[in-house]
């Protein structure tokens, strides 16, 4: 019986940590509403080293251009070590982009992200 309560403490803490990480939708919102807020160093945060060095590579007036713009997800594929987000810029209009997600040390990260 001692086991028992052992496993089922241990599945509960699994899950519950699982249920507390952000998943890939959740980490490409904060991703792009921090760079369309212009916290570009909070954007970081989400971000693998290469999508970093992409930020890093931006002018201050493409990252200035993409202050305000408002995002609409449209869709996602997930698998376990990988993501695509599907979303529109300026609710709805236009083509849709993608936001490719990286699992990182457990963690989402976003990997590419077409910054206006």
């Amino acid at each position: 019986m001692k086991h028992f309560v052992y496993l089922f403490v241990g599945v509960l803490l699994a899950v519950v940590l699982t249920a507390c990480s952000p998943q890939p939708r959740g980490v490409a919102r904060m991703f792009v509403e921090d760079i369309s807020k212009g916290k570009i160093e909070n954007a970081k945060k989400h971000a693998t080293e290469r999508m970093v060095t992409l930020l890093e590579a931006k002018s201050e007036e493409d990252l200035e251009a993409a202050r305000g713009i408002r995002f609409t997800f449209v869709d996602q594929t997930v698998s376990d070590e990988n993501a695509r987000i599907r979303y529109k810029k300026q609710a709805g209009l236009g083509t849709a982009s993608d936001i490719i997600l990286l699992k990182v040390d457990g963690k989402w990260k976003v990997d590419f992200a077409e910054i206006p």
